[in-house]
């Protein structure tokens, strides 16, 4: 027995230590989660005092109080800036019908797994909140009234909407994948989800007068009203099947025949001569479409750019193909090698080109001759600019304007241009 003692004793030594180790860690823990809250109420007081002082001395500058404010979202918990956005949303500062000088964004506001939960103190009444560009994964809203609500361009994956409300709100360039909107209750009626990443969504009642253009709502559970009153706008969308809509691109050239205010739409390059309008009285020959075209000297140029940002989700697909068409002559040149040309720059999101294509007339083409091309889009396209122009041999040009003040510059023509984009079905 007398020799198990040191044993006894050193097992003991051994738990007591531990035991004393694990109490100063549980103290040491309890110590910081205190001095942590502490600190967190001191940002967050000091955060609403210096705000409500900039409201009631009417100081307020609003890129002043947006770095304030994502500044302490940085460092508070879920719910001090659950209350963080209750008081902004009370004050007025992120209201969607406000004009946009009076509005705060909230663009990159960390808001992840935050919970707005009807309560009997609070009835999460928040029509019209402006939450434009929150990165708010997992957040909930649960009985909650929010007609007019703004979530564009926010980052909503796996986020509740649990009956709620929310007829008219917006979000337009969302990613909402995984997201649930679910309830009796809830409320989905004219919602715009244009250019919105519904990947794998569920809605539990039918989706209303919903704006889907250019939506992917792949793998998604949502049941679509064809309700001739309540009928959802499909245009570009990707289906829950992986198939697409209507692809809706019809003509994208903004006054293709000079006909109305051409300059209004078609911008002249800077250092080029300009392109001019014909006017009916000078018209050989006779306009294509309606009563003018454009008359293009030697070194003139004008572009106009289209913006198909409309279509990128089906363009990304690598199912997207372009028709260029229009009429074309050079029926007053001097040069059987004069051509008149349509030349197209493809850029992406940061407009970088990435692929050029050029429609040209044919040599010694003196009457209006209809050409196309068509061709493959490249995924990412999102601008296409259209130039307009001429290669002409100057040679005699300026030695017969010296020598004759009747003569008349030699020009080329297009007419009737027109671009749309359709999917390859070969």
């Amino acid at each position: 027995m007398s020799a198990c003692l040191p044993i006894i004793l050193g097992v003991f030594t051994l738990i007591y230590t531990i035991q004393q180790n694990q109490i100063a860690k549980d103290n040491r823990l309890q110590d910081e989660r205190q001095a942590n809250e502490i600190r967190q109420q001191n940002i967050y007081d000091k955060y609403l005092e210096d705000i409500t002082k900039y409201k009631s001395d009417g100081n307020i500058n609003l890129e002043i109080i947006r770095l304030k404010t994502l500044n302490a979202f940085s460092q508070l918990d879920i719910q001090r800036k659950r209350s963080i956005i209750l008081f902004l949303y009370d004050i007025g500062f992120i209201h969607r019908n406000t004009t946009e000088k009076e509005r705060l964004r909230l663009d990159g506001a960390d808001l992840t797994g935050v919970k707005f939960i009807r309560s009997s103190t609070f009835h999460c009444q928040l029509d019209n909140i402006y939450l434009s560009g929150i990165l708010a994964s997992n957040i909930i809203f649960s009985h909650c009234r929010m007609w007019y609500a703004n979530f564009d361009q926010a980052l909503l994956i796996n986020a509740q909407f649990i009956n709620c409300s929310m007829s008219y709100s917006s979000f337009v360039s969302a990613d909402i994948s995984q997201a649930k909107f679910i309830g009796e209750a809830n409320n989905a009626e004219r919602i715009d989800f244009s250019n919105s990443k519904l990947i794998e969504m569920y809605m539990s009642l039918p989706m209303r007068n919903a704006n889907l253009t250019n939506t992917d709502t792949f793998n998604s559970q949502i049941i679509f009203s064809y309700n001739a009153s309540r009928v959802n706008y499909f245009l570009n969308t990707r289906l829950p099947n992986g198939t697409f809509s209507i692809i809706g691109t019809s003509q994208l050239i903004q006054d293709g025949s000079a006909e109305t205010e051409y300059q209004k739409y078609w911008l002249q390059r800077s250092g080029y001569n300009a392109v001019e309008q014909s006017n009916e009285s000078e018209q050989i020959p006779d306009a294509i479409d309606g009563k003018s075209y454009f008359k293009l000297f030697f070194n003139s140029r004008a572009f106009q750019d289209i913006n198909v940002r409309h279509c990128s989700l089906f363009i990304d697909s690598d199912n997207a193909w372009f028709n260029l068409s229009a009429y074309l002559a050079c029926p007053f040149s001097q040069h059987r090698k004069d051509i008149t040309n349509i030349y197209l720059r493809f850029y992406d999101e940061n407009l970088i080109g990435i692929k050029t294509e050029i429609l040209e007339s044919n040599y010694n083409q003196t009457s209006f001759k209809y050409q196309y091309l068509t061709e493959r889009i490249l995924p990412h396209t999102r601008q296409i600019s259209v130039f307009i122009g001429t290669i002409m041999n100057n040679s005699t040009l300026f030695t017969n304007i010296n020598n004759n003040s009747n003569y008349t510059k030699p020009y080329c023509l297009i007419d009737d241009m027109k671009f749309n984009i359709f999917k390859n079905i070969l």
